[in-house]
């Protein structure tokens, strides 16, 4: 239910953006699997309209090959981050493209993906944009360490409780 909650809340006003004129990718596959995460699909022409996009709407990720942009790999991924800040970097690689993928991980590519499409390759991709998405906007509660739930049932409220054996009814055994 909470997983559910917070799916429907932050995920499902979510683009994902395929880069490009033309897009480097046929845009079917994004089209059938995007819903599936609560999010749409766009294509953005160039630098200049995904810039747009990323300001009237959640960017979630961006779909692009280097070769479309006229720009090297290292360029491309810098160009498209300016241009989308928020989202995860993917770019689309043809198999006779010389690509590092250090490299691109080091300029800022969140992941990969070879062209052409396969849907299960597709699907995996967004599946790991959700699940980044999920942890970007998951707020995590700390717990607190034992020793400080005993101080602070204590009446001292210091770690490690020196009150403890002091009059205290309390025993380490019964404050945990």
């Amino acid at each position: 239910m909470a997983l559910r909650l917070l799916q429907s809340s932050h995920m499902l006003s979510g683009r994902i953006v395929v880069l490009g004129n033309p897009p480097v990718v046929e845009t079917a596959a994004f089209e059938k699997l995007t819903p599936e995460f609560g999010w749409s699909v766009e294509v953005a022409e160039d630098l200049h309209h995904l810039r747009l996009l990323g300001e009237t709407g959640n960017v979630v990720a961006v779909f692009f090959e280097a070769k479309n942009l006229g720009q090297s790999w290292e360029d491309a991924l810098r160009s498209v981050r300016e241009a989308a800040p928020q989202a995860l970097l993917i770019p689309c690689h043809r198999f006779s493209d010389s690509v590092n993928w250090p490299d691109l991980a080091d300029a800022g590519a969140f992941h990969a993906l070879p062209v052409p499409l396969k849907s299960d390759e597709v699907r995996q991709s967004l599946s790991f944009v959700w699940s980044a998405r999920l942890r970007r906007t998951a707020k995590l509660v700390e717990m607190p360490h034992p020793e400080s739930r005993r101080a602070a049932m204590c009446r001292c409220g210091e770690t490690p409780c020196r009150c403890i054996g002091k009059g205290s009814t309390k025993t380490t055994e019964s404050v945990a």
